[in-house]
């Protein structure tokens, strides 16, 4: 809803505006009236209002100088002006000063209400205007601070790129936070994680390429950093639209030398997952404390099982796991916890050993904390034992054999489905949680070409078929296959059949001896 407030010395009028225009059927609300313009920009001032809608000819002050005083407060107010007099100064200097329309009274709400719409529809493209340039500038910071985190920008880059974006680097020391998970339910928790973190002088906001929200803490002093990150992780924890996202954090490290560490140690963190609860929250201290535990198992021949998984023969290395295992088993020092955490590592290794801290896909990483939660839970020897094989062939057709990058995939399939809509990389970019740009590359890396020439071809096909085996006219294939303007799909056809529709479709009744009656 815009805001709108009423202006004039006559009460009548202004009455008869409340109840003559249905306001919330043009996304208007009423928020404040005044009878002379001087007590309206006092309240203009306490309750800003999108546009003005004035007398020319008031005591106090007139509407002409209430639009240039409100101007000063919201350059970006719109006015429209009601006026008894057809004077052409009075409109020459409302022109002047960008008035919407000079309606003349008594009113004609036809051309009133036409005005409204025209506005609404002004204040709709300035508003997408604004959300998009701040869009732009959220991805500049995002993709300037992933640099930093990542050791890919030097220093005078870095402090010329802050500079322009007004990104605020404090202290000595910084603390990197990571949360993954969530999704469009939890969308209103990111926008208020960056808008807040914008607002501060001691914490930073950027999403990562894989889509993850990391928060960067600052301070003077290490102990400070480290406790700045747990606490708001903590208060993070108590939140219900926080619940999907796991949260890490990595170690503190001095700002200017190790950034990029603290990063990467937020993202190994995440691994410890497989072994917390997802409520939890994963701190890299522990993980690396712990790590010695983690280590594969001397009994193991993690040696033997490497070179299985890189020649990708499955089978071989289910049995050879399958055998090591129940020899552990048989053994007199074999304890149900000691083969449960055996499980355990031996699934979190073959996680690390097909992408670890860098796997993204949310499928496999879902499938694996279910495998984690039913080992944990199994009460027999053979189910412990189904579980871990089980997951190791999942696993291993999903980043061992598959030919195709498991996300691009699924945008592969929603190409197949959704080609008729407006379908965009952003969109789809949104839905699996991953960076637009990254997902360009990936689509273009496994299929050869961009996401737009890739659905543009296949949009052509689906055309082409329908040409083949309907009677649908040229604009209604168009339209079916998602190209809302036809003589865009002219083009796009032109371009990679060589003829236009129409003409494609004459080739075909041409060939058969049928009449083409469907040219459009």
């Amino acid at each position: 809803m815009y805001r709108v407030f009423l202006v004039d010395d006559e009460p009548f009028i202004l009455e008869g505006l409340y109840d003559a225009i249905d306001w919330a059927a043009h996304g208007l609300e009423l928020t404040g009236k005044a009878e002379n313009g001087r007590k309206a920009l006092e309240l203009l001032q306490q309750v800003p209002a999108d546009l003005l809608i004035t007398d020319i000819s008031m005591p106090v002050m007139n509407g002409l100088e209430l639009i240039r005083a409100a101007r000063a407060i919201r350059p970006e107010l719109k006015v429209i002006i009601l006026s008894g007099f057809n004077d052409f100064e009075y409109l020459k200097e409302g022109m002047q000063l960008g008035i919407e329309n000079y309606l003349l009274k008594p009113l004609n709400f036809a051309e009133l209400t036409s005005t409204l719409a025209h506005t609404v529809k002004k204040l709709d493209e300035t508003r997408r205007s604004s959300a998009l340039e701040a869009e732009k500038i959220d991805i500049l910071k995002d993709t300037i601070l992933y640099r930093w985190l990542t050791a890919t920008i030097d220093s005078i880059q870095l402090q010329e790129r802050a500079a322009m974006l007004d990104i605020p680097f404090s202290g000595r020391y910084i603390s990197t936070m990571l949360l993954r998970g969530g999704g469009e339910r939890e969308r209103g928790l990111m926008q208020e994680l960056r808008q807040t973190a914008n607002a501060s002088e001691d914490r930073l906001f950027l999403r990562n390429v894989e889509g993850d929200a990391v928060l960067v803490f600052m301070a003077e002093e290490e102990a400070d950093c480290a406790a700045k990150a747990l606490q708001f992780a903590l208060q993070l924890r108590c939140r219900e639209e926080a619940r999907p996202y796991r949260i890490s954090i990595g170690s503190p490290q001095a700002r200017g030398a190790h950034e990029a560490l603290s990063y990467e140690h937020a993202l190994r963190a995440q691994d410890y997952f497989l072994l917390l609860h997802k409520e939890e929250i994963a701190l890299y201290e522990d993980y690396a404390a712990r790590k010695d535990e983690l280590l594969p198992d001397a009994e193991l021949n993690w040696a033997s099982y490497r070179k299985k998984v890189s020649a990708a023969d499955t089978e071989a290395l289910v049995a050879e796991l399958t055998s090591d295992f129940q020899a552990i088993q048989a053994s007199s020092t074999a304890t149900p916890s000691r083969l449960r955490m055996l499980v355990m590592q031996t699934l979190l290794w073959l996680h690390q050993e097909l992408g670890g801290a860098n796997t993204v896909n949310a499928i496999i990483a879902d499938h694996m904390n279910a495998s984690f939660n039913k080992a944990a839970k199994a009460s027999e020897w053979e189910e412990l034992l189904a579980i871990m094989t089980g997951t190791i062939r999942d696993m291993s057709t999903m980043l061992i054999k598959e030919e195709t990058n498991p996300t691009v995939k699924q945008v592969l399939n929603d190409v197949e489905q959704y080609f008729a809509t407006d379908l965009s990389l952003k969109q789809l970019a949104h839905k699996y949680h991953i960076h637009p740009v990254y997902l360009g590359k990936l689509f273009q890396k496994e299929t050869g070409e961009s996401f737009t020439e890739y659905v543009n071809k296949y949009r052509i096909e689906q055309s082409k078929q329908l040409l083949r085996t309907t009677a649908l006219k040229v604009h209604e294939i168009s339209r079916n296959v998602g190209y809302w303007d036809s003589g865009y799909f002219h083009k796009q056809f032109k371009k990679y059949v060589g003829v236009t529709p129409a003409d494609y479709k004459s080739m075909l009744f041409a060939a058969s001896g049928e009449t083409d009656d469907s040219r459009t």
